[in-house]
């Protein structure tokens, strides 16, 4: 098992009860980490973080399960379900302000998009995500959403363009 998953696992168990915030954020980074390697448990560990977020405080929180939680069922393909969580999740980022949380489900909602066929919409998708990321100089998360938006022209058949 990951070095990271088990870090998280112990500070899991060594949160305090009452502390429903600590433990949704714990249980989302958990959820990050499983979400490519074991999309089941990253699906229950999203479930288990959203009933941990009570009240308007909580909802950044929420916002991130929601979007483990779709990402966590496109790679289940559970497609249908994953795009209304997303959009979901997205309302609730627009709704808190700031770009971060906007552009981590605009690219969600890309790969999801693209997970369905609609190539076009995931492009769309991606690109809103990217001029977030550039917008915020998020470094990492621009080299993740351009790998997406490659795959994206490449799906289309626009190989100069997957190129770029």
């Amino acid at each position: 098992m990951n070095e990271k998953i088990k870090e998280l696992e112990a500070a899991l168990a060594a949160c305090p009860p009452g502390d429903d915030r600590q433990r949704a954020r714990l249980l989302n980074q958990l959820g990050v980490e499983l979400v490519n390697v074991d999309s089941r448990r990253a699906l229950e560990t999203s479930q288990e973080s959203q009933r941990q977020c009570r009240g308007p405080e909580a909802e950044p929180e929420r916002a991130d399960a929601l979007n483990l939680e779709a990402l966590a069922r496109c790679n289940l393909c559970d497609l249908a379900r994953a795009k209304e969580i997303c959009q979901e999740a997205l309302r609730l980022f627009e709704k808190l302000g700031g770009n971060a949380g906007k552009a981590v489900a605009l690219n969600t909602l890309g790969s999801i998009y693209a997970r369905l066929g609609d190539y076009a919409k995931a492009l769309v998708n991606h690109l809103s995500s990217l001029r977030l990321k550039l917008d915020s100089g998020d470094q990492t998360g621009q080299a993740g959403v351009l790998n997406n938006i490659g795959g994206d022209y490449e799906l289309m058949g626009d190989y100069a363009n997957a190129m770029e």
